[in-house]
């Protein structure tokens, strides 16, 4: 009799362990599938952000179907000069760089003259403008020369004045230097503004 009640003990508790087992079994691995759909969720969140960053940088990157690598790849500093307006600029304002699409239109929308310089240009290089305003629009402006004296690019121009009787009307001249961004490091911006930190008011006056 005791025999039997032991041998019954004992199944009972080989029937206990085996439950409790099955139940751990069961819970671990639940929780390793939880693990494993997890780290997968986790990995189509993460790809699928890493391909729309990936996209932006492409778009962003991307260069136009008309873009002229030898055109607009230049590797020295072209220079212009522009006959424009009289603007009535503080001298502090009179110094600007354009180096995005976007400053491109913000310049457009503060000057009247444009620049006719393409906006590809703006891919690998940074436009440079200083204005030069003239009692006479006889008077005419040349930039001879753009360096990077103590890290900072100056312009080097001539004001030409010709002999005789002048216009009385006042002008403005654009000195301009389309530079390859590779020529800019470690330049300090110095004293030269972007469009977007200009503004005209109602009246035509600049602050």
């Amino acid at each position: 009799m005791k025999t039997s009640t032991h041998k019954i003990v004992v199944l009972i508790i080989i029937d206990i362990v085996f439950i409790i087992g099955v139940i751990l079994f069961l819970s671990f691995n639940n929780n390793s599938n939880n693990s494993i759909k997890s780290k997968k969720k986790n990995t189509e969140i993460n790809n699928k952000i890493n391909k729309k960053n990936q996209s932006k940088d492409v778009n962003k990157n991307k260069l136009p179907d008309d873009y002229d690598k030898e055109k607009y790849d230049i590797t020295d500093i072209l220079k212009y000069e522009i006959k424009t307006s009289y603007y009535k600029l503080d001298k502090n304002k009179n110094k600007i760089y354009i180096d995005s699409e976007e400053e491109l239109n913000n310049f457009y929308s503060l000057f009247d003259n444009k620049l006719n310089i393409d906006k590809y240009y703006l891919y690998n290089n940074t436009i440079y403008i200083q204005y030069i305003s003239v009692g006479s629009s006889a008077i005419e402006c040349k930039l001879n020369d753009v360096n990077f004296e103590n890290n900072i690019i100056n312009f080097k121009y001539d004001v030409i004045t010709p002999d005789g009787i002048m216009t009385q009307d006042m002008a403005g001249w654009y000195l301009m230097a389309i530079i390859p961004n590779s020529k800019l490091t470690n330049i300090d911006t110095g004293d030269w503004i972007k469009p977007s930190t200009i503004k005209k008011d109602k009246y035509g006056n600049y602050n």
